[in-house]
């Protein structure tokens, strides 16, 4: 009946528990309550040194990305943003994550060169729309993702109980970095529409001095809070993962019948092909981070059958997008581009395949649901392999054409 009445109405529970306390504090019954409320309380509990660890990682990241105000210079010149956004942002990240597992300076020192050396390689690249340097642009930070990866493991790259917890750990930051970019964009909005009111534009300076800056920092800000608070967003990414799930999945279904319906073919509609391989993307991705959440709760049937439809669907739209980027192939060559995404559909495809499999062994009581987790968690180096490629070697191969 406490529990009953406590999950009801938890602020009214404690107020008249903490009331009547001082009368019932022999009761060993009393005692435990008073623990479990007082410890809950503390959970919330922030100290100065975790405060200026946070601080210290936003101020350095927002310095970098204020280089080109504080130095003048344009930074549509040189691609600066789209260069080191997302490096910084993930540079960021990973070191506060170092600073809060307490990675040694050795291997902290070494993650920060390979950072620099990314910054450099990024940054020393010909302003070019050639295919080669725009597969740099989109790889790199992907590249950049998997090392901090190896800094959120604690270097332990053979542990795969620790894969699997960074999947899950980016699933939470997904949902909190969204979270907070739909506040960010409401408040940019409001701002910029105030101070136009009264006949000041505050546009570039406000995107340039606080947006960009306030970008980079998020996952900083994220990660502090996910670690802090990590009971609050285990249950906000379950949620919409349970959600969301069906409807993705009864969209996608729609939109395969009208690509039918209407004949379209991404054969030879270059368009719709770079559409069908984001959509590959965003599903699998969907598929790995719900699977991770789903485990941290009671199974049944219901999730399994909905992964195993959406698996199913990806993998369809894996083959449709292999069959279309092998005709492009066969019809007018290779080109970086091309070979950059048969590369990433043949990994898609080996990955769904096994996700597949396995999901089909769970719906049969053969397999719990964690082994899709355990069968990611070992496959993420061959993503590492092929982005090293695509963005080391591939451009080297095309002269960075």
């Amino acid at each position: 009946m406490l529990e009953q009445l406590f999950r009801k109405n938890r602020k009214r529970f404690e107020k008249a528990f903490l009331n009547i306390y001082p009368e019932i504090s022999s009761n060993p019954l009393a005692k435990f309550w008073f623990t479990r409320l007082t410890a809950e309380n503390k959970m919330f509990d922030v100290t100065l040194k975790e405060i200026t660890y946070v601080l210290i990682s936003c101020f350095i990241v927002s310095i970098i990305m204020l280089i080109p105000w504080l130095f003048g210079f344009n930074p549509n010149d040189n691609n600066f943003y789209e260069r080191n956004l997302a490096l910084t942002a993930l540079f960021g990240v990973t070191i506060y994550t170092a600073i809060l597992k307490n990675i040694n300076l050795k291997k902290t020192l070494a993650i920060l060169g390979f950072f620099i050396i990314s910054a450099i390689y990024l940054n020393v690249l010909p302003k070019s729309e050639s295919s080669s340097i725009i597969l740099i642009y989109l790889h790199l930070p992907f590249l950049l993702w998997f090392t901090f990866g190896i800094v959120f493991s604690e270097f332990d790259l053979k542990n795969n109980e620790k894969r699997i917890e960074f999947i899950k750990f980016n699933g939470d930051l997904a949902i909190m970095f969204g979270i907070f970019a739909i506040a960010g964009m409401i408040l940019t909005a409001f701002t910029i529409g105030l101070f136009s009111a009264i006949g000041i534009n505050v546009e570039k300076i406000y995107i340039e001095l606080i947006v960009i800056p306030g970008v980079v920092s998020v996952p900083i800000i994220c990660t502090f809070l996910i670690n802090k608070f990590d009971y609050l967003s285990n249950k906000i990414a379950a949620i919409i993962a349970n959600i969301f799930n069906p409807l993705i999945l009864i969209t996608l279904t729609i939109y395969l019948i009208s690509i039918i319906a209407k004949g379209n073919n991404p054969f030879i509609n270059r368009d719709f092909l770079i559409i069908f391989n984001a959509m590959l993307i965003g599903v699998v991705a969907l598929i790995i981070f719900s699977i991770s959440e789903r485990t941290n709760n009671s199974t049944n049937n219901y999730y399994t059958i909905i992964f195993t439809a959406l698996s199913t669907i990806a993998l369809l739209i894996n083959v449709i997008a292999l069959l279309a980027i092998l005709y492009r192939i066969t019809e007018y060559g290779i080109t970086p581009n091309r070979l950059a995404v048969i590369g990433s559909n043949i990994l898609f495809f080996t990955h769904l395949i096994l996700i597949l499999t396995n999901l089909l062994k769970v719906i049969q009581k053969k397999q719990n649901l964690t082994i899709i987790e355990r069968v990611t968690a070992k496959f993420l180096p061959y993503y590492v392999i092929w982005l090293i490629f695509v963005v080391f070697i591939l451009p080297l191969i095309f002269n960075f054409k």
